[in-house]
């Protein structure tokens, strides 16, 4: 049996392009947002979230 360290370490590099495309992805979202002044909330009182988190979370 494989130890742990290198299953985990397959099943990565297996979801690299899944995870770097969806990173960009979002990145792309996000960034449709940048100097346009989005709407912003706080969430716990003291962190912003905007509509731009919202967006890239929802993809």
């Amino acid at each position: 049996m494989p130890e742990l360290d290198q299953v985990t370490s397959a099943g990565a590099r297996e979801d690299l392009p899944l995870l770097r495309d969806a990173a960009r992805e979002a990145g792309a979202i996000a960034m449709r947002y940048f100097g346009n002044n989005p709407q912003v909330w706080m969430k716990g009182g003291t962190s912003p979230v905007s509509e731009a988190d919202h967006a890239a979370d929802a993809y």
